[in-house]
């Protein structure tokens, strides 16, 4: 996977590697999603363009005050994403939380927002 490899990487730098990964997929079957995102508050929720389901990313949602569109540099807006979490040491509880996406049009992937988890 792409996407996984690219949150992988990006997330090395950060010191906190993810162990788990979801892909999104929305209850309509649609794998392609508006982002959006809030790099200062730390959160992301999704919107899907088929059935304008909004999706909260581990809840982050409720702590976005300036939220912000995350488009693709081809200006592509839609993106198939993906979620990398860090968990704390013997635990299930996230530490840090990585939000990538994957442009369908150019192939382009990489983290859109990281967080560490309240």
């Amino acid at each position: 996977m792409k996407l996984a490899d690219s949150i992988r990487e990006y997330a090395s730098g950060v010191g906190y590697l993810p162990t788990r990964f979801s892909t999104m997929r929305c209850d309509c079957g649609a794998s392609e999603f508006f982002l959006f995102s809030d790099d200062t508050e730390g959160g992301a929720y999704s919107v899907c363009p088929k059935c304008g389901r909004e999706e909260s990313i581990l809840d982050s949602r409720q702590y976005i005050t300036t939220p912000e569109q995350n488009v693709c540099s081809c200006d592509y807006e839609l993106l198939r994403i993906a979620v990398g979490v860090a968990y704390h040491k013997d635990s299930d509880d996230p530490r840090w939380v990585f939000v990538g996406g994957e442009c369908p049009e150019c192939g382009l992937a990489g983290v859109y927002v990281d967080w560490q988890e309240r």
